[in-house]
């Protein structure tokens, strides 16, 4: 990391106290982030069916886009922080999920889904994340096309 901004490994403690802080702080920018892409992607989906799309869509592009390796710190190192520090981003993943949760909610009482929205956010927050282990941007699925996949899953035709 040190040396992506020019300065000697040893050098970043001058700007960071403990490598705690530093993963706090890479963290905090990833559930900001998530969540600044997540407003912008729902307001420019019209339907219930485009909010869903933009929910999986913004996860799957942070998970596998140039955040791709920040995000996987943040989806499996949280627990490594301090209880204050994972206080703070579970605060910011809850807000995030707030979104999911009501869009889910809306597509429930569309009859778009069939799960209840806790359990639905729940797994499709796991399948997504898990997808990390599976699914290579340069294979044969876009992320436009496992979205598709993934809401073929979710919503009742």
């Amino acid at each position: 990391m040190a040396a992506e901004v020019g300065i000697q490994s040893g050098s970043i403690f001058h700007h960071f106290s403990s490598k705690e802080e530093i993963l706090f702080g890479l963290m905090h920018e990833v559930v900001i982030a998530m969540e600044e892409a997540l407003k912008d992607s729902l307001v420019k989906a019209e339907t219930t069916r485009d909010k869903i799309r933009a929910l999986i869509t913004t996860e799957l592009n942070f998970i596998h886009g140039e955040a791709g390796n920040a995000t996987a710190v943040l989806i499996y190192e949280w627990r490594v922080l301090s209880k204050e520090q994972q206080q703070k981003i579970l605060k910011g993943r809850e807000t995030y999920f707030k979104y999911w949760h009501e869009w889910l909610e809306q597509a429930n009482a569309d009859g778009l889904t069939e799960i209840e929205p806790e359990y639905l956010r729940q797994l499709l927050h796991g399948a997504l994340a898990w997808s990390t282990y599976w699914y290579k941007s340069n294979g044969k699925l876009s992320i436009e096309q496992l979205t598709d996949r993934v809401l073929t899953l979710v919503i009742k035709d």
